[in-house]
C-alpha cells in the first residue's frame, strides 16, 4: 500500500514538475502562435484573436472574426441574402495579405455588382484536410446557412491528408492532432479517430477497441505533460500509408494512393449531403509545380487534380479549375501570382477571386 502510494505521488509530483517546464519551453518555441488546438479539429483559429504578419511587402494586421477565420463578422443570414461558404485551408485563410485584398472579399465585391445581396463567408484554416473542413461545416452549419457550399481542394496535400498519417500542427507550444475517417466496409465511419500518439492507425482491423484506444490515449495527451514528455518514446502502431507529389505523378497508382481516392471520394458525398439543400461545388487550387511544368511543356502521365475532376463529373458537381488561369497569366507575361512559400500574391488573390465571380454568379441567378 505504501509502494502504491509513493508511486502515485512521484507521479503528481512529475506531472507538476514537466508542467512547469512545459511553460518554459512552449515560450521559447511557440509554433504557430495564431492558431490553437480544438478538440473536435485538431486546430483552428482563435476567436476575435489579432496579430500581425510580416511579408515581402510589408506588415499587415489580421484580426479573426467570430469563429476565429480570417474574415469580417458574418451575423444571422437576412431574409433575402443570398450566402457562399468558402471552405478550405491556408489558400481561403488568406493570411499573406491584408483582408480587403484577399480572394473571398475581392469576389464578393464582384459578386455584388451583379446581385447586392450576395455574402461571401471564408472559413478556411491552415493545414485542415477535407475532412477537418466537413467537421467544421457539421458544426457550423445551422449558424451559416449557406446557399452554396465552395470546397477548395489543393493537389499539392489534400489527397494524402485524408489518410490516417498523425498529422499535427504545433500551437501555442502544444501539438494537436488531426481528425480523420477511415473506411469500414467501403464507407466512411459516422464518426473520426484522432491520431494521437501512439494510437494504432490503420484502415481496418479491430475496429471499437483501436478507436476506443485512440480516444483515450489523444484525451490523456491533452491533459497529462507526464504522457506528452513519455509518448514520443513509445514506437507507434502505424499503417506507414503515406503520399508524396513524385507518386502521385508518377504512371501508376500506389496502394496508398487508392486508399486516398476512396476516402477523398466518400467525404465529397457526405460533405454533399450535409450541404443539402445548399449546392456543393469545389474549386481547385492551382499548384504552382503543376503550373511551372504546363509552362515548360512538361506532360504528366497523371495529375491528382485530373483524378479529382473525373470523380466530381461522375458524381454531377461542378468544378472551377484555377490551374488555366494562372497558367495564362504567366504565359501572357503577368507578374508573380504565388509568394516563395507558394501561397497566392495580391495578384494570385486577383485572378483567383475573378476566376471565382464568374464561376458563381450562374448559380445565384
Amino acid at each position: 500500500m505504501i509502494a502504491v502510494a509513493s508511486a502515485a505521488l512521484g507521479l503528481v509530483v512529475a506531472e507538476g514538475a514537466l508542467r512547469v517546464v512545459e511553460r518554459g519551453e512552449a515560450a521559447a518555441n511557440p509554433g504557430v502562435t495564431f492558431l490553437a488546438c480544438d478538440a473536435e479539429l485538431g486546430w483552428s483559429g482563435v476567436p476575435h484573436d489579432a496579430f500581425d504578419v510580416d511579408m515581402p511587402v510589408g506588415r499587415h494586421r489580421i484580426t479573426r472574426n467570430s469563429l476565429g477565420m480570417n474574415d469580417v463578422e458574418h451575423g444571422p443570414k437576412q431574409p433575402g441574402r443570398k450566402r457562399i461558404l468558402f471552405l478550405g485551408d491556408s489558400f481561403v485563410e488568406a493570411l499573406q495579405i491584408p483582408l480587403e485584398k484577399a480572394h473571398h472579399r475581392l469576389a464578393e465585391r464582384l459578386l455584388a455588382e451583379r446581385n447586392p445581396e450576395v455574402e461571401v463567408v471564408a472559413a478556411g484554416i491552415g493545414g485542415w484536410s477535407l475532412a477537418q473542413e466537413l467537421l467544421f461545416f457539421e458544426r457550423e452549419r445551422v449558424r451559416l446557412e449557406p446557399d452554396i457550399v465552395v470546397a477548395y481542394w489543393f493537389p499539392g496535400n489534400d489527397l494524402s491528408d485524408v489518410l490516417p498519417a498523425r498529422r499535427y500542427q504545433t500551437c501555442r507550444g502544444r501539438n494537436c492532432f488531426a481528425p480523420y475517417f477511415p473506411l469500414q466496409a467501403g464507407a466512411l465511419e459516422e464518426t473520426p479517430w484522432v491520431s494521437a500518439p501512439v494510437a494504432p492507425l490503420g484502415i481496418g482491423g479491430d475496429r471499437v477497441g483501436r478507436k476506443l484506444q485512440a480516444r483515450v490515449l489523444s484525451a490523456t495527451y491533452r491533459v497529462s505533460a507526464l504522457w506528452r514528455r513519455l509518448s514520443p518514446l513509445v514506437p507507434p502502431r502505424y499503417a506507414g500509408l503515406g503520399l508524396n507529389e513524385p507518386s502521385l505523378y508518377a504512371e501508376a497508382p500506389s496502394p496508398a494512393e487508392d486508399v486516398a481516392w476512396s476516402l477523398t471520394e466518400a467525404l465529397f458525398d457526405r460533405l454533399r449531403a450535409s450541404a443539402s439543400p445548399a449546392r456543393l461545388v469545389v474549386i481547385l487550387v492551382p499548384q504552382r509545380s503543376s503550373v511551372e511544368r504546363r509552362l515548360a511543356g512538361v506532360s504528366t502521365p497523371r495529375h491528382p487534380a485530373r483524378g479529382l475532376v473525373q470523380r466530381l463529373e461522375a458524381r454531377g458537381i461542378p468544378y472551377l479549375d484555377l490551374e488555366p488561369e494562372f497558367t495564362e497569366h504567366l504565359a501572357a507575361g503577368g507578374d508573380a501570382p504565388y509568394w516563395p512559400d507558394s501561397h497566392w500574391t495580391e495578384t494570385g488573390n486577383r485572378l483567383a477571386a475573378e476566376a471565382e465571380a464568374r464561376f458563381l454568379a450562374p448559380f445565384l441567378e
